[in-house]
């Protein structure tokens, strides 16, 4: 049950005793693969505390080997895992998955960054047109 506490929404849960005797906590907005992550990942930071406020800055030294592990899988699992972490009000979880995606999106091409994201590009000749030439130098720096 302490381990539920990682999620704040499972722990208003707790605290308004809903769930109880085996009553069964619907969550329509995450899928049973996104739940085994859920859970394997609360399983693993079940004992941990929680880090402190002033050490919110993530880098990829603070990735451990477990994280790194954890965190290899499809893209599409990762965004899910994602929404679920902000569904349930995982904020330690939240903040690791969005520095996973920054770091896979980290050195890409704004196409590349759009397959990675699955955006569809939906901007004319002329459009893209414009916006080069207004933020061409922006661009030039960004490539480099």
């Amino acid at each position: 049950m302490d381990a539920l506490k990682s999620s704040e929404t499972f722990n208003e849960m707790i605290q308004l005793k809903i769930g109880q005797e085996n009553e069964q906590i619907e969550l329509p907005e995450v899928d049973s693969q996104t739940m085994e992550k859920l859970i394997e990942w609360i399983k693993h930071y079940k004992n941990q505390q929680s880090p402190d406020e002033s050490d919110d800055k993530l880098s990829e030294s603070k990735l451990d080997s477990w994280d790194k592990e954890f965190f290899q899988m499809p893209n599409e699992l990762l965004f899910h895992v994602l929404t679920a972490a902000n569904y349930l009000n995982m904020k330690r979880l939240m903040d690791k998955v969005c520095f996973v995606i920054a770091l896979r999106l980290k050195g890409k091409t704004t196409k590349q960054m759009r397959q990675l994201m699955r955006v569809e590009n939906d901007l004319s000749d002329q459009q893209i047109a414009e916006i080069e030439k207004e933020f061409g130098w922006c661009l030039e720096q960004c490539n480099r």
